[in-house]
């Protein structure tokens, strides 16, 4: 009896085991049916409320099936999802492509890649791109090379910057293709062992009558400029040269993709029998051309001049009008002296309509296949004669390939007509000793084409870059927002700071500056002024490096950020704005006594406002690096008078990701640590892992200039990513402290309890001592004991305070 009734209870653990799964998979497909339906809504907060309802559940779902992997994906997609509702603001379209790749990824590893896929619903009317049934609506691009190692590296890199890449090693599978569905580009990546293959692959395509519409970028492994050149005659649209970022690559298409929208082709078919005309028109229709029948040639001159066709397909055997008389008849009209035609003619007909002046002759009946590859070339053919497909590459600059200042007017005011609000943004780049000093023509170039590759890596596909005579640049964006305008002008600040030519004898890192202005249709030359006269002040104050021009204040959110900007003020010079302390404390009996420093605010009538009353706002609007500064400087001072009085005492400050991602921090802060005396083990810096995955080389330079210094360094909120797991190792720390959501509940949950084991020995193999976090329980306390964990920190060890725990106050 005891043997059938443990055979029962394990047959019943295993039916409510398949129960969750079963439960897990319909959560998946329902999480990716919901994210389709909020890409359609244009993803309102209300539609992404829906979705991180379903990853809300499905967090809880993998935790009880102890999928603690995959747990940890859940729940990064859910964070972004919940931070994303609370500030109300929509993602933009990079945002949008990386969350659904998050959740396809998500799907796949639950319900597996090969499962059918989710039906989703599209918005009525809804225009763009196409999305496929999964709701992927990235721009799509055709990958053709014979190196599946390549092109996968390639499908990577345009995965990374929402693309979607299909890949083909067959030319024949590729015909197939582009006859199936028109990609918005093609990518052919070039043989370094035949130079000249990339041209002649470029001719193949287009002579077989490849959209002229359709870019065609072709990557050359060698920079033999005769082949290059062979391959632009071609009809290539771009001959870049490897090796090729991302970035870069992305940025070509996005221009590409945005000067041609591909129309199918137009064409004009005249033929006396209904039935023939009918069949001949669904042919060319269900290629994609667009077709305008026409059975009374008395009315040929009218509809060509109405319809504008690219291409003219007429029977030869017209009872009221023979081919030749028709040819005269279009020839002597001047708007189709070069239209091409297409003649179908029984074998009797040939001589007569060719010595009339017919283009081309097709056999009738004539198959699908010759019809449609007919009118494919032949419309390619007079597209190109008429120059759409012909990009200017004029008014550039030679070494930097950007646009000069007379071009950079043009489409920037091209630009701003375009948009409703006709203003943006203008950025003005000084960058010192780019063309001063005794430096041959040849070395200013290749300084030029350096900074011009640092900036574009920067530059979002609706960004418009130029170059003045004096060697500065300037970008036009689009985006306002002064906290993402901000950020923006640091990230190429500090991209332009860290080019060097070592090669050519100039190892120093350049200075940088960037100012910038309000952007608005007729008056740009004075934003270009006012952006070089904000240089002109930071070059010569020193310190920060980026400055919004006072003119932006008046721009969207300038209100909201002089309000908040005014309530931080006002608490600091009111004494409303103070830190707290919260001990970090030893399980394994250390000296010495830690804190870990938090912000607080009280707002005019007294009471304490919580971090999320106003850290978000502040991070919103860009005045997260200042609140940083505040705090750095008075933790530091407090810190000097506690060091007199406790010699073995040690605060945490945190640094925010805005501080992290600020080139000038690291000066700032190791002259603010030169103004203190400050024992250098006295002090941790903390930075959190989503920092460290948005911005992974800043976060680790910063460590290492902090660790340089002799002060401590820690990695916060760590909630064991697999990303930030493998990057451990390379980095300087001496503390990891981990999530709440590791710790929290960590009695009820022995599975857990077991897999935090293994992460502290994990963690503790790269060399830093961990910290529990938000230990608010005796049981998960002492299970962390159990762990072999050597601090904790939390409300159940002791709440923070204003003051330290021997009743001094700082």
């Amino acid at each position: 009896m005891g043997v059938e009734r443990a055979a029962r209870d394990r047959t019943a653990v295993s039916a409510g085991v398949e129960r969750e799964r079963i439960q897990l998979v319909a959560l998946a497909r329902e999480l990716l049916l919901r994210w389709g339906q909020a890409a359609a809504q244009a993803c309102t907060a209300e539609a992404l409320n829906a979705v991180s309802e379903i990853t809300g559940r499905l967090v809880e779902e993998c935790l009880s099936l102890d999928e603690r992997g995959l747990a940890v994906r859940v729940r990064t997609v859910d964070t972004l999802l919940r931070e994303l509702v609370r500030s109300g603001e929509r993602p933009d379209s990079i945002e949008q492509v990386r969350l659904a790749d998050a959740i396809r990824r998500l799907h796949d590893a639950i319900v597996g890649p090969e499962a059918e896929p989710v039906p989703v619903a599209r918005k009525a009317g809804a225009t763009g791109p196409a999305r496929d049934e999964t709701g992927d609506h990235r721009p799509r691009v055709y990958v053709f090379g014979d190196a599946p190692e390549r092109m996968a590296g390639y499908t990577t890199r345009l995965g990374e910057h929402g693309y979607k890449a299909e890949t083909f090693d067959d030319l024949q599978a590729l015909h197939l293709a582009l006859s199936l569905q028109l990609p918005q580009a093609v990518l052919l990546l070039g043989d370094a062992h035949d130079p000249r293959a990339g041209a002649r692959l470029v001719s193949e395509l287009r002579l077989a009558g490849l959209h002229e519409d359709l870019p065609v970028v072709l990557v050359a492994p060698q920079t033999d400029s005769r082949c290059r050149l062979q391959a632009l005659a071609a009809g290539a649209d771009a001959c870049l040269v490897e090796p090729l970022g991302g970035a870069r690559l992305a940025r070509r298409l996005h221009a590409l993709i945005g000067n041609r929208q591909p129309q199918p082709h137009r064409v004009l078919l005249l033929d006396a029998d209904p039935v023939r005309l009918e069949r001949l028109a669904g042919m060319l229709r269900g290629s994609g051309c667009h077709v305008r029948t026409l059975d009374d040639p008395g009315l040929l001159l009218e509809t060509a001049a109405e319809e504008q066709p690219d291409v003219l397909v007429f029977d030869a055997g017209i009872p009221e009008a023979d081919a030749p008389t028709l040819m005269r008849l279009i020839r002597d009209e001047p708007a189709l002296a070069q239209l091409p035609v297409l003649l179908l003619a029984a074998e009797e007909d040939r001589l007569p309509v060719l010595t009339g002046g017919g283009v081309e002759v097709l056999p009738k009946p004539t198959a699908p296949g010759l019809l449609v590859g007919a009118v494919r070339a032949h419309a390619a053919g007079q597209r190109r004669r008429h120059g759409s497909a012909i990009r200017d590459f004029t008014h550039r600059d030679a070494s930097s390939g950007l646009a000069t200042v007379e071009a950079f007017r043009k489409l920037v005011e091209t630009a701003l007509a375009r948009n409703d609000a006709g203003i943006g943004a203008l950025l003005y780049v000084a960058v010192d000793n780019l063309l001063q000093g005794d430096m041959s023509e040849l070395r200013r170039a290749r300084w030029r084409a350096r900074f011009a590759d640092a900036l574009d890596d920067q530059l979002l596909g609706s960004d418009i870059a130029g170059m003045n005579a004096d060697g500065a640049f300037m970008v036009f964006a689009r985006r306002v927002d002064l906290p993402k305008l901000e950020s923006f002008a640091r990230d190429v600040a500090y991209a332009l700071g860290c080019v060097t030519l070592d090669e050519l004898g100039h190892g120093n890192r350049p200075s940088v500056y960037v100012g910038v202005a309000r952007a608005e249709s007729g008056m740009l030359e004075q934003s270009v002024e006012a952006g070089k006269a904000v240089c002109v002040a930071l070059r010569r104050e020193g310190g920060d490096r980026v400055r919004l021009h006072p003119v932006l204040a008046g721009g969207p959110g300038g209100e909201e950020q002089r309000d908040w900007m005014g309530r931080i003020s006002g608490a600091i010079k009111e004494g409303r704005l103070f830190l707290m302390y919260q001990p970090i404390t030893s399980l394994a009996g250390d000296h010495g006594e830690r804190y870990e420093v938090l912000l607080r605010m009280r707002d005019t009538e007294g009471r304490t406002l919580l971090p999320e009353q106003f850290l978000g706002a502040a991070t919103r609007l860009g005045l997260d690096r200042l609140l940083d500064r505040w705090v750095v400087s008075r933790a530091l001072r407090g810190l000097e008078g506690r060091l007199k009085e406790q010699g073995d005492t040690c605060f945490f400050i945190k640094l925010s990701g805005a501080s992290v991602a600020d080139p000038g921090f690291a000066e700032w802060l190791e002259a603010m640590l030169a103004k203190v005396s400050v024992q250098p083990r006295s002090c941790v810096f903390e930075i959190s892992e989503a920092t460290l995955l948005v911005v992974p080389r800043r976060t680790e330079q910063l460590l290492r200039r902090v660790r340089a210094a002799g002060y401590g360094t820690a990695l916060e909120h760590f909630a064991a990513a697999e990303e930030s797991l493998a990057l451990l190792p390379n980095l300087p720390l001496d503390y990891v402290k981990l999530d709440r959501s590791l710790t929290a509940n960590l009695a009820t949950n022995p599975g857990r309890q077991n897999w935090m084991r293994e992460l502290v020995h994990r963690i503790r193999s790269t060399g830093p001592r961990i910290i529990a976090g938000y230990v608010e329980d005796a049981q998960s306390l002492g299970l962390l004991w159990q762990a072999e964990i050597e601090l904790v920190q939390g409300n159940f060890v002791q709440q923070p305070d204003e003051w330290l725990h021997h009743g001094s106050m700082i």
